[in-house]
């Protein structure tokens, strides 16, 4: 038997981060959930059943690009829809505040040169809201912009890497043994593309959501004696405002 070449493994990967590029918008229209069960009529008779019960009571989904950003673009996303749906004051005050909390820290931090255009994605996007001169369809459009939606995915980790990294007693638990806070940080957190799993959910939630602002996820695998999986953040008692799709490996959003 040859032995495997690691270049052309690389360049395999490259070629399907390339399709996935050219088939897949960064956000897509939102479209019926049960197209999603579909995908896996044939393969996966588990997962189809699941996502039509889901469906009952989220009939819509919108897809994020499997680019291993999903988790981050799906959950600003969502955020910025909430705050243009609801047209609640109260809440975009309470965000514009946090987001204004942050960016002192995340400049503090990585440099105020570094961060300027990350955090000046947020706060136009903020401004836009309050402003009322963002709509649904503009947000989309927005999030479809790469240098834009690139920049709110970086803020995004950027963020997730500063709560975990200033609160290193509730998050080491789920550090690799032999690994620091801060190594699984740059490495887990801070590059794009690498998946969020449940502390990056936890971190980023804890960070800017609240009991009366919670994100839902409505999580489907492979345990054969589950239907689905109900997981609110940051805590249980969170009121969630906004929901998403955990199928492993990927985020979307639902709509009720």
């Amino acid at each position: 038997m040859e032995p495997v070449n690691p270049m052309l493994i690389f360049k395999q990967m490259d070629e399907i981060k390339d399709e996935i590029k050219s088939k897949q918008p960064l956000v897509g229209s939102i479209e019926n959930l049960i197209n999603i069960s579909q995908e896996y009529k044939e393969t996966n008779p588990i997962f189809e059943k699941r996502i039509i019960e889901l469906s009952k009571e989220f009939p819509k989904v919108q897809r994020m690009r499997a680019d291993g950003n999903c988790f981050y673009r799906g959950f600003f996303y969502a955020l910025f829809l909430f705050l243009i749906q609801s047209n609640d004051k109260d809440s975009l005050t309470y965000f514009q505040k946090k987001f204004a909390f942050f960016r002192t820290k995340l400049e503090k931090r990585y440099g105020e040169f570094i961060m300027e255009m990350f955090c000046d994605s947020i706060d136009d996007v903020l401004l836009s809201i309050e402003q009322k001169t963002l709509d649904e369809e503009k947000l989309l459009d927005l999030f479809n912009e790469q240098m834009t939606s690139e920049s709110i995915v970086a803020y995004a980790r950027f963020l997730t890497s500063t709560y975990i990294s200033e609160n290193q007693s509730t998050f080491s638990f789920y550090v690799p043994m032999g690994m620091t806070v801060s190594e699984y940080c740059k490495q887990n957190i801070e590059p794009m593309e690498q998946e969020a799993d449940h502390p990056e959910i936890f971190s980023l939630s804890s960070a800017l959501l609240d009991e009366s602002t919670g994100l839902a996820i409505q999580k489907i695998d492979g345990k054969v004696n589950e239907n689905y999986q109900t997981l609110i953040f940051p805590n249980q008692d969170s009121n969630p405002k906004f929901n998403l799709l955990y199928r492993p490996g990927h985020y979307d959003i639902l709509f009720k």
